[in-house]
């Protein structure tokens, strides 16, 4: 399954599971699952994990009800809504929940889907704030990955900031656009970007280098005088009033004149050429002297290697290193256990156990080289706990947010349960959907994204007696829309200085006003699972950097 069709699947049962397909939306899932083998697959493995760890609690009436209903012809289920209840049930269980509903849900579904849809749907009811969800929200298509003294027109875009399609204007400094195709953009100021799509751009003025490889998809770079597609290039373009250059460091570009009155031919140009075309010239434009000292243009800064862990960094929203005093949480003693917060660890629900949480030693990684403080906590049982932050994570103003967590399971957890989940929620909605959720499952080798009523999952080998690291990325918008990143690093592999290139599991972007000001840890486990180094910070630097290998 191609990258670009991987992500289209995941978007449209996300949608599934949402009750938000409309007639179109329904159509292509149909066809994806009907003519592409690694869909249905994919497909299979997402219901099977909403059934195993989210399941409405009235699911068994309504299995009862639905087989006296016409089993129709469809291939979709009507979407499961999710909650925190986690079903012990075995997969045959979840895979007959999915067959049942599959053969019932074709009149349901056919007769919401001739229903006039509103344009909003408000989740949640006044007074809290509504978190919602929209037909019509916009979506990314492309990351600031880099910003070194970077100086903007009009709004600052913060280092990690989601793109959307518009344009951007950098008066100084360098930047690096990474758009979800594949491809790289970098900008030296004064330059200004038309961001497009995720395989489209137009340098309307300034040096702009390109660069991609080959699992990119096919990149369209528009300038005032021509259109330019890489074939595995790396390129740059300097744009001005006067005209533009083309310096071809790598791989090949074909140029194609935009100028309407001109018959000229596309145009190719290889490594180690370089040309100049103006508006009034010839359109084959004439060669000048390639150009590598300049216009190789890179947004790096000298990397300052760190001989204590970044604990006091001001970007670090929070830190827990379970350095309490005892032998379980929830514990009291406030002041020595963790930085960030405004309340104690508290029990949030019921357990099977009296004691959820026992500290234990510190988890470890490979690549650290610092000590880490404290001890970790170790859980086997049914069981959360929960904490309030200081500052609270903001979901109506733009920001930039980072988590990690170090997780491990003792053994092999068999046929038994052995879940672990962090969230992060307003305490003032009850709704179980208004939170942004990640886990982790030994027992299916599975992870896990939920965000704001939708949901994610990905197939990973999780290996009893190994550490492993769970980073997340959210990304804030006061206007713009908030969307949410989960990757699991296995225990041998690297963590770079700089954000990750790719996130296991991306969500779709949703409106939402939410203040996360709770952090909660779950467990639904028979066997013993590790928590430890809890961090949430504004740079992906303040959570991350002690994992970094030098």
């Amino acid at each position: 399954m191609t990258p670009s069709r991987r992500y289209e699947c995941e978007r449209l049962v996300s949608l599934l599971v949402d009750d938000a397909l409309d007639a179109a939306e329904h159509a292509r899932l149909e066809s994806l699952l009907r003519d592409d083998p690694e869909c249905r697959d994919f497909y299979l493995e997402y219901i099977d994990l909403h059934c195993r760890l989210s399941s409405h609690p009235a699911l068994v009436a309504a299995i009862d009800a639905a087989a006296h209903r016409d089993p129709g012809s469809s291939l979709l289920p009507t979407a499961v809504a999710a909650s925190q209840t986690s079903l012990p049930a075995r997969r045959w269980i979840s895979y007959g929940i999915t067959a049942v509903l599959t053969l019932a849900a074709s009149v349901a579904l056919q007769l919401w889907l001739t229903q006039p849809q509103p344009d909003r749907v408000i989740l949640i009811d006044p007074p809290l704030t509504a978190a919602v969800v929209e037909s019509s929200v916009p979506d990314y298509v492309a990351t600031l990955s880099k910003a070194v003294d970077c100086e903007w027109e009009g709004d600052e875009l913060l280092l990690g900031t989601r793109l959307l399609p518009g344009d951007i204007s950098l008066r100084r400094g360098t930047a690096e656009v990474r758009f979800d195709g594949g491809a790289q953009l970098v900008l030296r100021g004064p330059a200004k970007l038309d961001v497009e799509s995720v395989t489209s751009a137009k340098v309307e003025s300034g040096e702009v280098l390109f660069y991609s490889d080959d699992s990119a998809e096919p990149f369209e770079l528009e300038t005032p005088l021509a259109r330019l597609v890489d074939y595995g290039t790396e390129y740059a373009v300097a744009v001005s009033s006067l005209g533009e250059e083309i310096h071809v460091f790598d791989g090949e570009v074909l140029r194609t004149p935009c100028r309407r009155d001109s018959a000229a031919e596309p145009q190719s140009v290889v490594a180690g050429q370089a040309r100049r075309f103006e508006p009034a010239g010839d359109c084959g434009g004439w060669e000048v002297p390639i150009d590598v000292e300049r216009l190789r243009i890179r947004a790096s800064t000298k990397r300052t290697i760190a001989t204590t862990p970044s604990n006091d960094d001001p970007a670090l929203l929070v830190y827990e290193p379970f350095a309490c005093v005892g032998k379980s949480l929830p514990a009291v003693d406030i002041g020595r256990c963790g930085r960030g917060f405004a309340s104690p660890w508290v029990k949030s629900c019921k357990s099977e156990l009296p004691i959820e949480f026992r500290l234990v030693d510190s988890l470890w990684r490979p690549q650290m080289v610092f000590p880490t403080k404290g001890g970790g906590v170790s859980a086997s049982c049914r069981g959360a706990m929960s904490r309030t932050m200081a500052q609270p994570l903001r979901m109506d103003r733009d920001g930039v947010y980072y988590f990690t967590l170090l997780v491990r399971s003792e053994r092999r957890a068999g046929s038994e349960a052995c879940d672990m989940q962090l969230s992060l929620r307003d305490h003032r909605n009850r709704d179980p959907h208004r939170k942004l959720a990640v886990s982790a499952s030994w027992s299916s080798s599975k992870a896990s994204l939920c965000w704001e009523g939708g949901g994610n999952c990905a197939s990973l080998p999780m290996e009893a007696g190994k550490t492993y690291l769970l980073a997340g990325k959210i990304v804030a918008g006061r206007e713009a829309p908030d969307q949410a990143f989960f990757r699991l690093f296995s225990p041998r592999q690297s963590v770079s200085f700089e954000e990750p290139m790719s996130w296991t599991i991306a969500s779709r972007p949703v409106l939402s006003d939410s203040v996360y000001d709770t952090i909660q840890i779950s467990a639904n486990t028979s066997t013993p699972v590790m928590i430890d180094e809890l961090r949430i910070g504004k740079s992906w630097q303040a959570v991350a950097e002690i994992y970094a290998t030098r």
